[in-house]
This record gives structure tokens, sequence and C-alpha cells, in this order.
């Protein structure tokens, strides 16, 4: 997708064993990472819709936190939620 259609920032805590994924991978293009003095990563991408990422986030719970943006807090939340109630049936 080009860059001018990709608006939202995204902005991720990656530890422990998702480090190397997410350093290496072109997850998104134009993604930059930065080391953290923790031991984790924070990876910075801009996307055009949530769904670009959420998987990536899926893949690697529970090493990876979103920071931001608040719209994807909340779509993730809601997506576990979803699944938390699935299991208690």
């Amino acid at each position: 997708m080009p860059e001018k259609y990709r608006k939202t920032v995204v902005r991720l805590k990656v530890e422990s064993w998702a480090r190397d994924y997410f350093r290496h991978q072109e997850i998104i293009g134009g993604h930059k990472t930065t080391e953290e003095k923790d031991g984790s990563v924070t990876f910075e991408a801009k996307v055009c819709q949530l769904m670009e990422i959420i998987p990536h986030i899926m893949r690697w719970i529970p090493h990876v936190t979103v920071i931001e943006p608040p719209e994807l807090k909340k779509e993730f939340h809601a997506i576990v939620d979803r699944y938390m109630k699935k299991l208690d049936a």
C-alpha cells in the first residue's frame, strides 16, 4: 500500500522471543524498531487499517503490548474478550 494511505501510527512494546521477528521481518513497509534499556523493542509503523497489524500481535501474545493508538488497544481488547467468551461457552 502506498505510504500516502498509511495514516495511523502504531506503536508496540515487543518483548522476549518476538523481538527478532519484529526487528527483521518486513511486517509493514517502513516500520522501525528501537531497542529499549529493559531489552524490549519498540515497534513503530504507519498502517491504513488496524487489521494490518492485529494478526501479528495475536501471533505473539503475550510478548507484545499495544502502546498506541487507543483504538487499536480497544479493538484488540474486544477480540480477546470475544475469544475468551467462546472458551467459557
